[in-house]
């Protein structure tokens, strides 16, 4: 039995807003991937936009 779980469904939304033309940072908004300042997380964002398996 293959169970989906809450952060399968985070990547999955990532890479689709991805192909869907968002940018980073508004992935990373939509995450919650900010770090103090109020800037964007990218590094922890690209990770979530590749397709995971």
């Amino acid at each position: 039995m293959m169970y989906v779980t809450f952060h399968d469904l985070r990547h999955n939304f990532a890479h689709r807003a991805r192909e869907a033309g968002w940018i980073l940072e508004e992935v990373a908004y939509y995450l919650g991937h900010i770090i103090k300042k109020g800037t964007p997380a990218i590094q922890t964002t690209v990770w979530y936009t590749q397709s995971s398996p």
